[in-house]
């Protein structure tokens, strides 16, 4: 299920997305990935359900705006920090996964909410086996 349909742009928000895959892209040049993904293991607390459900819709659409002044092809890791840091900061329960097919070989990285994908095309997502969950 995709959560973006419906919901407004906030520019804070979008400015949020951008500034964060910046970050996100300077980390994985400077840092091992093992690291980045003990940070963001580190579990801050959830809010409540239907807050949480607002709150991913505006984080999917600034991402998905975002997309529109940075390059997003082969950029999934990044995107993915980036969402994944951006619900914990707003206290929102998500996971950041990661996984692989086979044939031919690829591997691909979204967040999701339960069963919702926050970041990342479902359609794509589909294709993929998740091979890690960092909560």
């Amino acid at each position: 299920m995709a959560i973006v349909d419906g919901t407004s742009l906030s520019i804070p928000d979008l400015f949020a997305a951008v500034a964060g895959q910046f970050r996100a892209r300077r980390a994985l040049k400077r840092r091992p990935l093992a690291q980045i993904i003990a940070s963001l293991a580190v579990h801050q607390g959830a809010g409540t359900l239907p807050k949480d459900e607002v709150r991913l819709r505006r984080i999917a659409r600034a991402f998905v705006t975002s997309a529109l002044f940075m390059r997003a092809a082969d950029q999934c890791l990044p995107r993915a920090i980036a969402a994944q840091q951006r619900c914990r900061h707003d206290g929102v329960d998500s996971a950041l996964l990661f996984g692989v097919r086979l044939h031919p070989f690829a591997a691909h990285s979204w967040v999701q909410a339960g069963n919702a994908v926050v970041v990342g095309d479902l359609e794509v997502v589909r294709l993929y086996t998740p091979i890690l969950v960092v909560r």
